[in-house]
């Protein structure tokens, strides 16, 4: 996939998500369009069981919409097999989840390695590459330390470094913050808006009104309906120190 001028990033239409068809049928996403064009920042909120989670796992590919089309630059993705799937997700998606998804058994450098793995970058490339952008999010202490030996701050910046491996062209990030406290937290914030300042589009599931407002745009779902999608006021949104995302030593 390419840039093209004129077209936006992801386009969603009429979207629909439904579980148990053979059972009873749980609609998990109903008829959602959507627009994100490149660069943006949007925070998806909703209660629990809203949907936000399931347009998450569509928008980046881990699952499949029951109705409707998903074009990303223009291509139905939803008409792909699921090898061209992969391939898709792997060179165009980074993921950062609440629970952080580390191999406890590999170093920082070795865990930020393995989407390079997967991709065939060559192992002196990988290696240079996973320690910049371990020293990227402020983590050039730590390269050869193990998950457990990092604070839950610190193991969601391995996550953030790993999920730029690949120079993916949107990060997706599910609750990035609810496993931390609130300092912690905001370091990690601070990283992923320093990414979005620099032209990475990003979205943000979450349920905290206070983690949304790094964003510029708020998507709100209700019952698997998308209720409300709208600008974040300026006033309103977080003002991020230019440097704390990528330079903190502790957290």
């Amino acid at each position: 996939m390419t840039h093209l001028d004129g077209i936006p990033l992801i386009q969603l239409e009429q979207v629909s998500k439904v579980y148990g068809q053979f059972k009873e049928p749980v609609a998990a996403l109903r008829d959602v369009s959507l627009v994100i064009e490149r660069g943006e920042f949007v925070s998806i909120m909703g209660p629990s069981g809203s949907g936000k989670s399931t347009l998450l796992n569509i928008l980046g590919l881990l699952d499949r919409p029951s109705h409707g089309a998903y074009l990303l630059e223009g291509v139905d993705v939803t008409t792909l097999k699921d090898g061209e799937l992969a391939r898709v997700r792997r060179d165009h998606f980074g993921f950062i989840f609440q629970s952080y998804n580390l191999f406890p058994e590999l170093t920082a450098m070795e865990n930020v390695e393995v989407p390079m793995i997967y991709a065939g970058v060559r192992k002196r490339e990988r290696k240079e590459r996973a320690r910049a952008l371990l020293e990227h999010v402020g983590l050039g202490h730590r390269l050869h330390h193990r998950p457990l030996e990092l604070s839950g701050g610190e193991q969601q910046r391995v996550a953030i470094a790993r999920a730029l491996a690949n120079s993916p062209t949107l990060l997706l990030a599910d609750e990035p913050t609810g496993n931390l406290p609130s300092e912690q937290g905001r370091m990690v914030m601070e990283t992923v808006a320093g990414l979005n300042r620099m032209g990475m589009t990003v979205i943000v599931v979450t349920h905290d009104p206070d983690v949304a407002r790094w964003g510029t745009r708020l998507v709100t779902l209700r019952d698997g309906q998308l209720v409300a999608d709208e600008p974040i006021p300026e006033a309103e949104r977080h003002r991020p120190d230019e440097e704390a995302g990528y330079h903190a030593q502790t957290g």
